[in-house]
């Protein structure tokens, strides 16, 4: 054993799950702003990045404050506290939600007035059922959202642990 721990303190626990949100939202951000030329961001994208980073935050801090503690408290009882484990915490809790989501919790919440929709690829619900393509679809968007998760899991680590010897 290398004579290292992590430990963590509830401000700094609370602090990691601020800088984890805006770091989440931050990237979500990135990611979905169309960024053509200057002029264009300018005049369109600045007030559609805020937008976009004030609805993802909220989506972020909801995740990292109601479903993250329990299994980041199991994970740190197990002194499982070390980056590997706050990014691969976060690349499957974000998966699981994100696929939930984009799934209507999946395909088990399929609203009752929803009878046909599509995306750009295809038919993703018919006769209220999710098809193969919308399933492949949600799975392809967690997939994507679950790299943002592994970064928002390091940016947690880093803030809430500092390294002590025992």
């Amino acid at each position: 054993m290398s004579g290292w721990e992590y430990e963590t303190t509830l401000p700094r626990a609370a602090l990691a799950l601020a800088t984890g949100t805006v770091a989440g939202a931050l990237l979500v951000t990135l990611a979905m702003l169309p960024l053509r030329d200057l002029a264009y961001f300018v005049t369109f994208g600045l007030p559609v990045a805020a937008t976009m980073f004030i609805y993802a935050a909220f989506f972020w801090a909801a995740g990292l404050a109601l479903v993250a503690p329990v299994p980041w408290a199991l994970l740190h009882h197990c002194r499982w506290r070390s980056w590997p484990s706050a990014m691969t915490l976060g690349v499957v809790l974000t998966f699981i939600v994100t696929f939930g989501m984009f799934t209507h919790w999946f395909g088990l919440d399929v609203p009752a007035g929803l009878v046909a929709a599509s995306d750009s690829g295809g038919r993703t619900v018919i006769d209220g059922r999710l098809t193969a393509h919308g399933w492949f679809a949600g799975f392809q968007l967690a997939l994507f959202c679950s790299a943002a998760g592994a970064l928002v899991g390091l940016v947690v680590w880093r803030t809430a642990y500092r390294r002590v010897s025992h």
